[in-house]
C-alpha cells in the first residue's frame, strides 16, 4: 500500500525546490517516514530466522545455508523498505539539473553585474563597499548553488540503510549460539 502511495505521489506534478534545506527538493521527510517500517523489517527477518533455526536444529538444513539466507533477507528487506524511495530518482535528478542550470545562469548575471559595479568601477572605494548588501547577496547565491550541487537524487541515506541492515541482521544473531553449541 505504501509503495503504491509513493508511486501515486511520484506521478503528481510536484514542484520540487532544488534549494530546499533537506537536500531532496522538499521530499526528505519521505525517508524519515520510511524508517517507521523498521518493525516490519525485523518481523520479516525474524520469520526467516525462526524458520531456518527450526530446520537447522532438526538437521534438515546445514548451518552454512545461513551464509546465503542472511544476505538474501537483507536484499529483500532493502527492496521492500528502501526500494520504493527510488521511484523519485528521475524527478530529483531533473530538479537538480534544472536548478543548477537556472541558478548558474542567475549567478552569471549577478557575478557580471557585481564585477562591473565593484571591481571594474574605478570610482568604487572601500568606504562605498562597506555595508553594501551586494557582497552578502553574492555569498548567499554561492551557498544556494552549493546546496543544489549537493542535492540528493536518491532519498536513501546512510542512516536508513543502517537501520534496515540492523533490523535484518538482529534476528540472526542468536545463530552464533547454535554455531558454538
Amino acid at each position: 500500500i505504501w509503495a503504491y502511495f509513493l508511486y501515486r505521489i511520484q506521478r503528481l506534478k510536484l514542484k520540487l525546490i532544488p534549494t530546499h534545506s533537506d537536500s531532496a527538493g522538499g521530499l526528505g521527510y519521505l525517508e524519515v517516514v520510511q524508517e517507521y517500517f523498521a518493525p516490519l523489517a525485523i518481523a520479516f527477518a525474524a520469520l526467516l530466522a525462526a524458520s531456518a533455526a527450526e530446520e537447522i536444529i532438526t538437521g534438515s538444513l546445514p548451518f552454512e545455508s545461513l551464509y546465503y539466507l542472511v544476505p538474501l533477507a537483507l536484499v529483500l528487506n532493502l527492496a521492500f523498505f528502501v526500494g520504493p524511495l527510488l521511484l523519485f530518482y528521475s524527478m530529483l535528478r531533473i530538479s537538480r539539473q534544472k536548478g543548477l542550470k537556472d541558478y548558474m545562469i542567475m549567478a552569471t548575471h549577478y557575478a557580471t553585474a557585481f564585477d562591473e559595479k565593484w571591481i571594474m568601477n574605478k570610482t568604487a572605494t572601500g568606504g562605498s563597499q562597506l555595508g553594501t548588501p551586494d557582497i552578502q547577496s553574492l555569498a548567499d547565491l554561492t551557498n544556494s548553488v552549493k546546496i543544489i550541487q549537493e542535492m540528493r537524487t536518491v532519498l536513501v541515506s546512510r542512516r536508513l540503510l543502517i537501520a534496515v541492515t540492523a533490523c535484518t541482521v538482529l534476528p540472526f544473531l542468536p545463530f552464533v549460539f547454535l554455531k558454538f553449541n
